[in-house]
C-alpha cells in the first residue's frame, strides 16, 4: 500500500529531476509487480484449499483482510436516497 503513494509522491514532487520521474515509474512497477505477486499467491491458496474460503470468511479477524485487496468504494454500496 505504501509503494502506491510513494510513487505519487515522486511523480509529483515540485523539482523537476529526470531521475526523479524514472525513480517514479520503477517504484509504480514495484507496486504493480507486488500486487499481482500476492493476489496470485492469494489465488493460488483459495484454488489448493477451496475449504479454506470459507473458514476465513467466518472468522472474525481474517475476514476484514479482504478489505484491502478488493476495495469497493462506500458510495457503490449505498442505495440513493431520494
Amino acid at each position: 500500500m505504501g509503494t502506491g503513494i510513494v510513487s505519487i509522491l515522486l511523480h509529483n514532487f515540485p523539482y523537476n529531476g529526470r531521475w526523479l520521474y524514472w525513480l517514479s515509474v520503477l517504484v509504480f512497477c514495484l507496486n504493480i509487480l507486488l500486487f499481482i505477486t500476492f493476489a496470485t499467491i492469494s489465488a493460488i491458496r483459495y484454488t489448493v484449499y477451496p475449504g479454506i474460503f470459507r473458514a476465513m470468511l467466518r472468522h472474525p479477524v481474517q475476514s476484514l483482510f479482504l478489505g484491502k485487496i478488493y476495495h469497493v468504494p462506500p458510495s457503490s454500496q449505498e442505495k440513493p436516497s431520494i
